[in-house]
């Protein structure tokens, strides 16, 4: 944060007058007070136009609180006269009696003690509150309070737009056409939704957990949507992108309504424990619900994080049965085939996930003989994909793997991976050209602090799966070694993950024997890590 308000000091001087004079209107505007009214500017001009005071606004009470604005250097001479003249009756029109308080904003940063004494004794003296806003305090409103303003004057963006509506979250999810959609109709939980709207009720924070692809997702919209309605609360969904959230919590949430905020995948969401401590209090005082999803494999950890800032009810969340999976894909893929409805029912095991994956391929390869397994399945879903896009290309698999465990890499910090890239001959030059690869076939988005992301967390999953086992382009013995030290979380969430979705005898043998031979060489060689591994693998 010290970075960000420095940068946006640097901006604010870079003002003209006239723009240094709007800038702060509107934080006057941002900050309520009422019925502001600036004497405007000269037309066809940067400067301001001749008044005092420059703006001014009437308070409640009938007394006026007038502002002054200056970017000149010599300080202290300006403001002393901005001061007094603000005092003069006969310059104002108005009583110093009728004068609540003086607010003198400026850009200089070097006011002494002794010249800050002086400029409050003029006010002192006439019974007038005086407020000196000087450019660090301006910054430090700008990126703690309104960083809307940042992009609006200031061509610096500080929110990161993690925040989206119902409609955007979704909208975003169903543009990708490998993942299933959330905008189905909703089907089965009938009394899990009523379990999660009571728990919203009697709970600050809910956390709901079940397998991958078993329906958390569109589940706890249609919960949270109904309790917002009933309950009057303005629900926002949160689209982890791996970047600070402040700013954007700023500026989407204030103290007027009362807010349900959706995070989605919460083992994946960067600084959750700093996100709980910054709304610890409106969570205690029922303006502020959240409810998060969590894959039953990385629940622990979450569930902990959140209770040691909140009390929080945990909901788990079972496949469904056969008849349900057999009625999902009816209604939903329009399958009537008996023989494709058993199929899909079989190798779905209750995960609506994996059966609509399998309903879209029947219908498009209109046979079913070629899929036997999960991981086949995996395989002919993204096969094009693959393939035509990825797979000739093993720098691309390799940086897609990577990206994928770690969800997602700061580009300017490659550096964390230099001894990685010398084990896969690869240098910083080439990950961020095939970054940039990635980021044209729409596998990866580069947001605006360069933080490159995975788009489809299903095609991520399946990448894992892709690099380590079907075509072995990584040792995962070498991952694992390296990879523990530099993304300790994403390493466990992707090996977790490839455990879960793509369970064989084949998969599981190979990841504890490299996970022994880790195991084995960070305790011959004394390594700092090895207590921390032997906790978080003993089992």
């Amino acid at each position: 944060m010290p970075n960000k308000v420095t940068e946006i000091e640097r901006k604010i001087d870079e003002l003209s007058p006239a723009d240094f004079q709007k800038f702060c209107d509107s934080i006057f505007h941002e900050m309520r007070y009422p019925s502001l009214h600036s004497l405007g500017l000269k037309e066809g001009s940067n400067k301001t136009t001749k008044g005092i005071p420059d703006s001014y606004f009437r308070l409640e009470s009938g007394k006026y609180v007038f502002v002054t604005y200056t970017t000149e250097k010599n300080i202290i001479p300006k403001l002393e006269k901005d001061i007094n003249d603000c005092l003069n009756s006969a310059i104002t029109g108005i009583d110093k009696k009728e004068i609540n308080e003086i607010i003198c904003c400026h850009t200089s940063s070097n006011i002494s003690a002794s010249d800050d004494k002086k400029l409050h004794d003029i006010c002192k003296r006439s019974g007038v509150k005086l407020t000196l806003l000087g450019i660090n305090e301006l910054a430090m409103k700008v990126c703690y309070d309104y960083p809307s303003l940042a992009n609006d004057f200031l061509d610096t963006p500080l929110v990161t737009d993690q925040i989206l509506s119902v409609e955007g979250f979704v909208s975003q999810n169903d543009q990708n056409e490998y993942t299933a959609p959330l905008k189905t109709n909703f089907m089965f939980r009938s009394e899990e939704k009523k379990e999660i709207c009571e728990a919203l009720n009697d709970f600050p924070t809910v956390i709901v957990t079940g397998k991958a692809g078993v329906g958390k997702t569109r589940l706890v919209l249609e919960a949270a949507k109904e309790f917002a309605e009933h309950y009057k609360y303005k629900l926002l969904c949160i689209k982890n992108k791996n970047l600070e959230i402040y700013h954007d919590l700023v500026r989407f949430i204030d103290n007027k309504n009362n807010y349900i905020l959706f995070i989605d995948d919460a083992n994946e969401f960067a600084n959750l424990e700093l996100f709980f401590s910054y709304k610890v209090n409106k969570l205690n005082d029922r303006s502020l619900k959240i409810i998060l999803t969590v894959r039953d494999y990385a629940k622990e950890k979450v569930i902990n994080t959140v209770r040691e800032k909140v009390k929080a009810k945990t909901i788990e969340i079972a496949c469904l049965e056969n008849n349900e999976i057999e009625e999902f894909i009816k209604f939903n893929l329009n399958i009537r085939n008996r023989i494709y409805i058993d199929k899909i029912i079989r190798i779905s095991n209750g995960n609506p996930r994996i059966a609509y994956m399998a309903g879209r391929l029947a219908i498009e390869k209109n046979n079913w003989s070629f899929i036997e397994s999960i991981p086949q399945l995996y395989d002919v879903y993204y096969k094009k994909y693959v393939n035509e896009k990825l797979g000739i290309d093993t720098d691309l698999c390799i940086v897609a793997c990577i990206l994928a465990c770690t969800n997602g890499v700061k580009l300017g910090e490659l550096y964390v991976f230099n001894e990685f890239f010398k084990i896969c001959q690869m240098t910083i030059s080439i990950f961020k050209k095939k970054v940039n690869e990635l980021n044209e076939l729409e596998f990866v988005e580069i947001n605006d602090a360069e933080v490159a992301i995975i788009s489809d967390q299903c095609l991520a999953n399946y990448m894992l799966y892709y690099v380590f086992f079907k075509r072995r382009l990584i040792s995962l013995y070498n991952f694992i070694k390296i990879g523990y030290k530099h993304f300790r979380h994403g390493l466990i969430n992707g090996l977790n993950t490839i455990l879960n979705l793509f369970p064989s005898e084949e998969v599981l043998g190979c990841v504890k024997q490299e996970v022994i031979e880790v195991w084995d060489y960070f305790e011959n060689n004394h390594d700092d890590c090895y207590k921390d591994f032997v906790k978080d693998f003993k089992t």
